[in-house]
Parts: structure tokens; C-alpha cells; sequence
């Protein structure tokens, strides 16, 4: 979103089908304490160098959900891109997913087709994200 700078927590930005709300790039630096100061979430996934497998030329990484390893701690969040915080809506918290952008406050996932490939692949069965939605 235009006005999402970090300025202050995220807003929601939809609901995954479990119920739990999607926010935009900026939670808590502490994940229980609103009083603490707003930071950018951190995936805990990078992108591998290399891979075993069909032509990079082909398929450049990052193609496929195999081309990342999730490394525990390495980010702000778990392997569901979520944790377990208060926000601004959930007061005494909630488990909430968040997006993730890159330095220039881009979406990691630019494209839908880029979204429709993660979601794809992950364990959700419904996503409504900015006015588009998508059910498996």
C-alpha cells in the first residue's frame, strides 16, 4: 500500500482462509509489546545460489519454492511467513502473517502470478489479499 512506510504498524491487508489476518511489510520489533518500536518483517527463507535441476536459463531461480531454504531465526518470521503478535486490531494477539518487502519497499512477490505461485505452494486454501482473491 502507497501509505505503508513503517511510519506505523501495518494495516490488514486481507484474510487467509484460516481466519488469520494478512498485514502489509511493518510489525512490532517486539512481537508482544505495542509499545515498541515499528520495523520491516524479514522472511526467514533465501533464495539457494545454485540447484540441482531444470535449466536456470529456463527457470532462473527463484522459480520454484525448492530454489529457497528456510533458515530458523534468520528473520523476523516463521516458515509461514506469520508469528504470533499483537497489532493494533488484536490487542492481546493473534498468529498473523505478513508480507514481505524488499529494501526499496517493494514487494517480494511483485506480480500476482508471482502471489498465485507462492500461495500455490503453501499450506492455505483461500487468500483475499487488496480486493483480488484466490481459492483453491
Amino acid at each position: 500500500r502507497a501509505n505503508d512506510t513503517g511510519a506505523s504498524h501495518s494495516p490488514i491487508l486481507g484474510f487467509a482462509y484460516d481466519g488469520n489476518p494478512i498485514y502489509g511489510a511493518y510489525g512490532y520489533t517486539n512481537a508482544l509489546d505495542a509499545s515498541s518500536a515499528v520495523t520491516q518483517m524479514s522472511s526467514s527463507y533465501s533464495r539457494n545460489s545454485s540447484r540441482v535441476g531444470p535449466s536456470l536459463t529456463t527457470y532462473p531461480l527463484g522459480t520454484f519454492i525448492n530454489d529457497y531454504t528456510f533458515t530458523d531465526g534468520s528473520g523476523s518470521l516463521d516458515h509461514n511467513n506469520g508469528r504470533f503478535c499483537v497489532t493494533p486490531e488484536y490487542p492481546d494477539g493473534t498468529y498473523a502473517y505478513f508480507t514481505t518487502v524488499d529494501g526499496n519497499g517493494d514487494p517480494i512477490l511483485e506480480t500476482p502470478e508471482e502471489a498465485i505461485e507462492f500461495f500455490n505452494h503453501s499450506h492455505l486454501d483461500m487468500i483475499v489479499v487488496n480486493g483480488w482473491s484466490k481459492y483453491k
